[in-house]
């Protein structure tokens, strides 16, 4: 007779699912905050432009921040949801 197999959730994952998708949920939320404040006032310059190198408001002005017509940050708020909802699962 086979002894019944427990199996164990995965909380450590699940926590780090969590943790990680309210990070990346926050800083989507941010770089669209700016992203409107850019919008209100363009010669503001960005909270997250800190050198030469990494500049948020260079980011968000180039064709490449809104690759789909609408601010790429916008796909964060959505798209980091998921980690949240799987860890929560």
């Amino acid at each position: 007779m086979a002894s019944p197999s427990s199996h164990t959730r995965p909380t450590g994952l699940a926590i780090w699912l969590i943790i990680a998708g309210v990070i990346g949920w926050f800083a989507a939320f941010n770089l669209t905050v700016e992203k409107i404040d850019r919008l209100a006032d363009p010669g503001a310059s960005a909270s997250c432009d800190f050198s030469v190198l990494v500049q948020c408001s260079a980011n968000l002005d180039s064709w490449q921040g809104s690759v789909f017509g609408f601010s790429n940050p916008i796909l964060g708020l959505t798209g980091w949801v998921a980690p949240i909802v799987v860890g929560a699962a």
